[in-house]
């Protein structure tokens, strides 16, 4: 391994994404491993739900009535004018505590009042909050837009370790590549991305010992994927939060919690 790194990986089945932990040099005994496995955190991938009983026959279940203002988000940074954007909720379509539109490029959820005072007891990603109505017949529900934006998580990649899928046009495979740095992967995208049809999805990610301990976080400057603690997941779910789907779990090590033992 170089640069006088040994990588201990620990690989679970996430739309073909592993997530791995550069360690330094040393030689781990057996129960450190029992005592690191212990302490691990574990993350779920988050989205929306389109199953038809959790969010109505319609989907997605909303129509905006403001698309210069939803086109208007930035994908980074937060928005420099403040706005509220106007949904209607479709017939047929069911009023959950997230809504799905399309018209919203940027990274994201369409979430209740109620959602947002769950989420002010744990740590997400820079993100502001942009207000939502959201027009059902003759009533009007105020929502929000939790609009991730920052660059928290970009910074806690080890570039040389982790691997890129290149895909042009989000089907053609151009193969898997490295980066040094989140500066080399802006300027590979600067000169081959002239016509915005690159897409970089992480497929092997590997997190410095320095990462963030998140509860809520995405990785968007590479795609719209979005993850939340167990703790976080477990939250929702006693609230009954509806219009939310978690998939399948991924174990992430901190190299500090190993480096405790």
């Amino acid at each position: 391994m170089q640069n006088g790194y040994s990588q201990k990986k620990y690989q679970h089945a996430l739309y073909g994404i592993r997530i791995s932990v550069v360690m330094p040099n040393s030689k781990i005994r057996r129960d450190q491993r029992i005592l690191l496995d212990k302490a691990n955190m574990k993350y779920y991938r988050i989205e929306n739900d389109v199953e038809s009983k959790a969010v109505g026959r319609k989907y997605p279940q909303l129509e905006c009535n403001t698309l210069g203002y939803a086109h208007a988000i930035p994908s980074y940074g937060p928005c420099k004018m403040q706005f509220k954007l106007s949904f209607d909720l479709v017939k047929g379509a069911k009023l959950t505590d997230v809504l799905k539109t399309l018209a919203i490029s940027a990274s994201g959820f369409i979430i209740s009042e109620r959602l947002r005072t769950l989420l002010e007891s744990y740590k997400l990603e820079r993100h502001e909050f942009i207000p939502v109505e959201i027009i059902d017949g003759k009533q009007t529900h105020n929502y929000h837009f939790l609009h991730f934006y920052g660059l928290d998580m970009v910074h806690c990649l080890d570039y040389q370790q982790s691997i890129f899928r290149i895909t042009k046009w989000g089907f053609q495979d151009l193969g898997q590549k490295r980066f040094d740095s989140y500066e080399s992967h802006q300027e590979y995208m600067k000169e081959y991305d002239k016509d915005y049809s690159l897409m970089t999805p992480l497929e092997h990610v590997v997190l410095k010992e320095e990462s963030n301990d998140f509860d809520f976080f995405s990785f968007p400057q590479f795609y719209h994927r979005m993850y939340v603690s167990e703790q976080l997941k477990q939250c929702l779910e006693d609230n009954h939060i509806t219009g939310f789907s978690f998939e399948e779990k991924f174990q992430l090590y901190k190299v500090t919690d190993l480096l405790k033992l």
